[in-house]
């Protein structure tokens, strides 16, 4: 990951503020840290008004509900159900629409907790869980679910819950295949040492309900296999492109790696687009090629045509 050299200073400062507290108080600087794992917007970020998407229509979910509202593209044809990352919001998530809706699927998009329209400026992965079924329940029959980084794990957790319907079908691009994975990322990067990083488990446990290892593929995947296909970029530096080899044992999916595309490119590559259409055919069968060697293989040539 590239920083810019106002973005290196600030890195730097917040790491010297971390490593400082943890020498006063290890429970203050896991704290700090895990509100800062948990942010879904900067502080001076504000959510955004509530307006629909070129083309959408709104689907208003049920009172109660963790969501406030759905936007749907399309009349008719199979349900495709997109779910945005962790820090971002459904526009990340819209280059799909047109592929999708010209192939004949009725697409729908949302804002989790805590992100775009929503208020507050951090959630957990039990509230990101519970607003994904909570869209699934409003959508009913749906044929796929396409889940981008974290997004990704919080989809495959949704999905084996008690939802009234599960998909025929599952894209998941970028995702880490455990929230243990993304924290070791997180921990990497902001150089916490490991009394810090063992009070952020016990924070997250306290906030989430559920130890930080429920949230692991391996343990999450439905008794009924889904057709799934992962996407990964073999140079991303957000989640590692060894989580797509976890999940392709974990779930049994087809996997294609790229280059050249990053964690965030990679959701808006027409070649990507293509693919995942194709992939969610429902006359196709997708064939689950299990591969062991990651290494040797080669990947498809993408990322020179993104923007």
């Amino acid at each position: 990951m590239q920083l810019s050299t106002s973005q290196r200073v600030r890195v730097a400062a917040i790491r010297k503020l971390y490593a400082a507290l943890a020498l006063g108080s290890i429970k203050l600087s896991s704290q700090l840290a895990t509100q800062r794992f948990l942010s879904s917007r900067g502080w001076l970020e504000r959510p955004q008004k509530p307006a629909l998407p070129l083309g959408a229509r709104s689907m208003i979910l049920p009172d109660g509900s963790p969501i406030r509202q759905a936007y749907v593209w399309g009349r008719s044809g199979p349900q495709v159900v997109l779910v945005h990352g962790w820090g971002v919001d459904s526009r990340s998530m819209y280059g799909f629409v047109k592929p999708l809706t010209a192939a004949g699927f009725r697409v729908i998009a949302f804002d989790a907790p805590a992100h775009g329209i929503n208020p507050g400026y951090g959630t957990t992965m039990t509230a990101y869980v519970a607003g994904i079924r909570a869209v699934l329940d409003a959508a009913g029959e749906v044929w796929a679910v396409i889940g981008h980084s974290l997004g990704g794990l919080a989809s495959v957790a949704a999905i084996n819950g008690e939802i009234q319907h599960a998909p025929q079908r599952l894209v998941l691009i970028a995702a880490p295949c455990t929230l243990s994975d993304a924290l070791a990322s997180f921990a990497r990067f902001w150089h916490l040492g490991s009394a810090v990083q063992r009070g952020i488990h016990r924070e997250l446990l306290l906030r989430n309900g559920v130890p930080i290892e429920h949230w692991d593929m391996r343990s999450l995947a439905r008794p009924v296999p889904i057709d799934t296909l992962v996407v990964h970029d073999q140079g991303d530096t957000f989640v590692p492109v060894q989580e797509a080899a976890k999940i392709e044992a974990a779930l049994g999916a087809r996997v294609e790696l790229t280059q050249e595309l990053g964690h965030s490119r990679i959701i808006s590559d027409r070649k990507i687009l293509a693919l995942t259409t194709e992939f969610l055919q429902p006359r196709q069968t997708p064939e689950l090629a299990v591969v062991t060697n990651h290494t040797a293989r080669s990947p498809i040539e993408l990322g020179r045509t993104a923007c």
